[in-house]
C-alpha cells in the first residue's frame, strides 16, 4: 500500500512529460543560441535584455520539473507513449515500476554532483584565503588598473601558478591574478576591463544559475553544450566591453594577449576553478579562436529583421515551455496492452465494474480488483465513462 501511494505521488508530481519537455527545450535553446552566436555574435539594447530574460526564465524552468496547475498537457501515444510506456509497467508483485526507480536515482545523482561542486568551490576558497594580498603590496600598474575598472570593496588574490586572470564573487569581486613580474600597464588594463565587464554585467550570477541547472539536469547530455555556448556568449560581451574604443592594432594586441595566456596555462595546468569564476582566457584553442574572430570582424552588421525573429523565437520558446507539457499517453497504451492479453472472457460492464474517486484521481475496479488508474476524469476513455463513479 505504501509503495502504491509512493508511486502515485511521484508519478503525479514528477511526470515524464516534464522531463521530456525540459529535454526538448534544452535542444531548441541550444540551436537558437548557436544561431545567435553564428549570426550576431552578440546583440545590444532592448534585444539583449529580452534574450537575457528569456534565457534566465528557461533555465529556471529546467530547475522545476514539476506539474503546475495552469499547464496544458499535450498527449502523444504513438511516439512518446511507445517510448515511456515500458517504464511504467510495474515489477511483478509490486506497484513500483522502472520510472519510479529512475526518479529515485535522479536525486541521488544530484547529491553526488553537489558534493563534487562543493569540494571544488571549497578548494578555490582555500586558495583565495591563502594568497589574498593587501593592495599596498601590489605592483603600481595593477593597483591603477584595479582602481580604474573596479569600485571599492574588491579583493586581490595573487597565485604563484600559471593560470588565467579571473574574477569571482557575487556581491564583492575577488580578482585572481597569476604571479608575474612583467605587469605592463596596457596588458593589465585590458584584462581588468574584461573581468570588470563580467562582474558588472552579472555574468557570475548567470554562471551560477547555469551551474545549478547542470546539477539538477545531470542526466541531460545537452546541458554541457548549452553551458559551453552560453559561456562563449558571455566572453563575446566582455570582449566587446573591454575593446569598445580600441583601434584595430589595440584589438590585435588584445587577441595576442588571449593566446599568450592560453600558452601560459598549457605549460603547467592548474585545476580547481568552478564555473562561479570567469577567466580571461580559455585553455581551449577553439574558444579563443571564436573570440578572436568575433573581435577582429569589422563587418559585423546586425540584421534588424533577423534580430526581431530571434527575440520572437526566444519568447515563444519561453512561453511554450511554461504553458505546454508533452505527456506520453501511457493510458492508451495500457488499454491496448489489456486488450491484447487473454482475459478469460472478461467483459467490463456496469454489473462487474465501477470507478472509484480518490484523492489522487480515479481508479477502475473490475470484479473487485484494481484494473486501471487515471489522474483526471478527462483521462477516462469513452468506453468506461458509462460506469458508475463512487466517491
Amino acid at each position: 500500500m505504501i509503495s502504491m501511494s509512493l508511486t502515485k505521488f511521484i508519478s503525479s508530481t514528477f511526470s515524464a512529460g516534464q522531463f521530456i519537455t525540459c529535454f526538448l527545450c534544452s535542444i531548441i535553446l541550444l540551436l537558437l543560441l548557436k544561431w545567435h552566436l553564428h549570426a550576431f555574435g552578440s546583440v545590444r539594447g532592448a534585444a539583449r535584455i529580452i534574450l537575457e530574460c528569456c534565457l534566465s526564465c528557461l533555465l529556471v524552468k529546467m530547475l522545476i520539473p514539476i506539474n503546475l496547475p495552469f499547464q496544458i498537457s499535450i498527449y502523444d501515444s504513438r511516439i512518446l507513449g511507445t517510448i515511456i510506456y515500458p517504464l511504467t509497467i510495474p515489477f511483478p508483485g509490486t506497484a513500483i515500476n522502472c520510472y519510479t526507480v529512475l526518479l529515485i536515482i535522479w536525486p541521488i545523482g544530484i547529491l553526488i554532483t553537489v558534493v563534487i561542486r562543493i569540494r571544488r568551490y571549497m578548494k578555490l576558497t582555500r586558495v583565495i584565503h591563502k594568497y589574498t594580498v593587501a593592495e599596498e603590496c601590489l605592483d603600481r600598474n595593477i593597483t591603477e588598473a584595479l582602481n580604474k575598472n573596479f569600485k571599492s570593496g574588491y579583493r586581490i588574490c595573487v597565485i604563484p601558478a600559471k593560470i588565467s586572470p579571473a574574477v569571482t564573487g557575487f556581491l564583492h569581486p575577488t580578482v585572481i591574478l597569476p604571479e608575474n613580474e612583467n605587469n605592463r600597464m596596457e596588458d593589465i588594463d585590458l584584462i581588468m576591463r574584461h573581468e570588470s565587464a563580467h562582474f558588472y554585467q552579472r555574468h557570475l550570477w548567470f554562471s551560477l544559475i547555469m551551474d545549478v541547472v547542470g546539477i539538477n539536469e545531470w542526466w541531460n547530455p545537452i546541458i554541457p553544450l548549452l553551458k559551453k555556448n552560453s559561456d562563449l556568449l558571455m566572453e563575446y560581451l566582455a570582449d566587446e566591453e573591454a575593446t569598445e574604443n580600441c583601434t584595430y592594432d589595440e584589438k590585435l594586441h588584445y587577441a595576442c594577449l588571449l593566446l599568450d595566456t592560453e600558452k601560459l596555462m598549457h605549460k603547467k595546468p592548474v585545476s580547481g576553478f568552478p564555473s562561479a569564476s570567469r577567466k580571461f582566457s580559455s585553455r581551449e584553442r577553439s574558444i579563443n579562436a571564436c573570440r578572436i574572430h568575433h573581435l577582429m570582424d569589422d563587418d559585423q552588421k546586425v540584421d534588424g529583421h533577423k534580430k526581431m525573429l530571434l527575440c520572437a523565437l526566444f519568447c515563444l520558446l519561453t512561453f511554450c515551455s511554461f504553458i505546454f507539457v508533452l505527456e506520453p499517453d501511457t493510458i492508451q497504451m495500457e488499454i491496448i496492452r489489456q486488450q491484447e492479453q487473454p482475459t478469460d472472457g472478461l467483459i467490463i460492464t456496469e454489473d462487474n465494474a465501477y470507478i472509484k474517486k480518490t484523492s489522487d484521481g480515479y481508479e477502475l475496479y473490475v470484479d473487485g480488483n484494481l484494473f486501471m488508474t487515471f489522474s483526471e476524469k478527462g483521462d477516462i476513455p469513452e468506453d468506461f465513462q458509462h460506469l458508475p463513479i463512487q466517491d
